[in-house]
């Protein structure tokens, strides 16, 4: 069956367009045009901007559920994620207002010639074992952004509030250079921590914020699952009786996503180990996501490639040379950086429908989940733009 595929918006519907209008509006720059949805003159009076980033909460999803939630009475519109709608990629997009075209991370596994290794990205760890890739002057941001930051180009306050969880990994406390980085542990603390924070003073603030769990149970359970809507409903309950304490307060609050979810099952995952006559064919393990794969063939063993995709793989996925990609725009517009060429293998294979591709190290621990990312389907692709402004409420 085939699904069908959306491109990234760059032109004014996507996640890199959303940072571009906080960035003009908060005195920085982007080379994107801003949100068509939310133009930076819109916020740029708003004493608070805080920008909430629900990891895995797609606009599919959202639109599954009642509407009388907090997020539908806000809803501005959906918006397009990146490519891939990856949250190693969506990520990095929100610490630095780029584009994968331009900051060049393309997935959860990825190849740093750099280091020559296969890397867990947002890990910075080779994907072979738990150690860090930092090393004298070697950081996330040398490999990833060449050093660019959404908090240092703006001119106001800047403040971010993280898991405590993921607040000193290497990457997050390299990318995020943000001045003031606050911690917590529970979703009702992270409202708190934004709620001390805008009521500190009255000075011109730019506000980052991360919760991770919708993507952790679509994860594990799925994103149709009632462990992933319960809490969706818990969270909303909180976000709601939060704003009314907010009440007062000149603040803007965007809440997006860096993507959405899939859910899929064994039937529909294909494992590498049990095609030797491809894997024979692969240089590396393949890279990037397990809903678009980046591989490196053998020159030797391109038509073997070739051929046993579409033959063994007819109809459940599409192969690219993986240039053809940077040429449809699917990274991003303008020059890219010439790290991505070597970040996005030789071949690209996008799954269709629900399927997925495993290719798994000897030793390494073969975790199948349920939902899944990374892909072109509406439930990846679309995230909700939801845009609360406290004069409203």
């Amino acid at each position: 069956m085939q699904t069908e595929r959306y491109f990234p918006d760059y032109r004014g519907s996507s996640l890199v367009n959303l940072m571009s209008s906080i960035l003009q509006a908060t005195g920085g720059a982007s080379a994107y045009a801003p949100l068509s949805l939310l133009p930076p003159e819109s916020l740029a009076q708003s004493t608070n901007i805080v920008l909430l980033v629900l990891d895995g909460f797609g606009y599919e999803f959202l639109m599954r559920q009642a509407e009388q939630t907090v997020f539908h009475r806000h809803l501005a519109g959906k918006i397009t994620s990146i490519f891939p709608s990856t949250t190693a990629a969506g990520i990095t997009t929100f610490m630095t207002g780029l584009a994968p075209q331009q900051h060049a991370v393309t997935g959860w596994f990825m190849l740093l010639k750099e280091l020559g290794c296969v890397a867990t990205t947002l890990k910075f760890q080779p994907r072979c074992c738990e150690a860090s890739l930092q090393r004298k002057g070697v950081t996330p941001p040398a490999l990833y952004s060449n050093g660019t930051s959404i908090f240092a180009q703006m001119r106001r306050a800047t403040y971010s509030v993280d898991l405590a969880s993921l607040i000193n990994t290497d990457y997050n406390s390299r990318m995020n250079d943000c001045p003031h980085r606050l911690a917590f542990s529970t979703f009702p603390e992270c409202l708190q921590q934004l709620g001390a924070i805008i009521a500190q003073n009255h000075e011109p603030k730019f506000i980052y914020a991360y919760w991770d769990v919708i993507d952790a149970l679509s994860h594990v359970y799925g994103a149709r699952s009632i462990e992933t809507v319960r809490h969706f409903y818990e969270i909303s309950d909180a976000l709601d009786a939060w704003l009314n304490q907010l009440c007062g307060q000149d603040t803007t609050l965007i809440i997006t996503a860096d993507h959405g979810l899939i859910d899929t099952d064994m039937a529909h995952t294909i494992q590498v180990e049990q095609h030797p006559a491809l894997r024979e064919t692969l240089t590396l393990p393949m890279c990037g996501e397990a809903r678009v794969a980046f591989c490196y063939v053998r020159p030797s063993k391109t038509a073997q490639f070739e051929q046993y995709i579409q033959r063994e793989f007819s109809g459940i996925c599409d192969l690219y040379r993986s240039e053809e990609l940077i040429g449809k725009g699917l990274f991003g517009l303008f020059e890219a950086d010439p790290r991505l060429f070597e970040r996005i293998g030789d071949y690209a294979i996008i799954m269709r429908s629900n399927y997925v591709i495993r290719d798994f190290l000897l030793g390494e621990k073969e975790t199948f989940y349920v939902g899944y990312h990374g892909g072109l389907s509406a439930e990846e692709m679309f995230v909700p733009l939801v845009v609360i402004r406290c004069q409203t409420l």
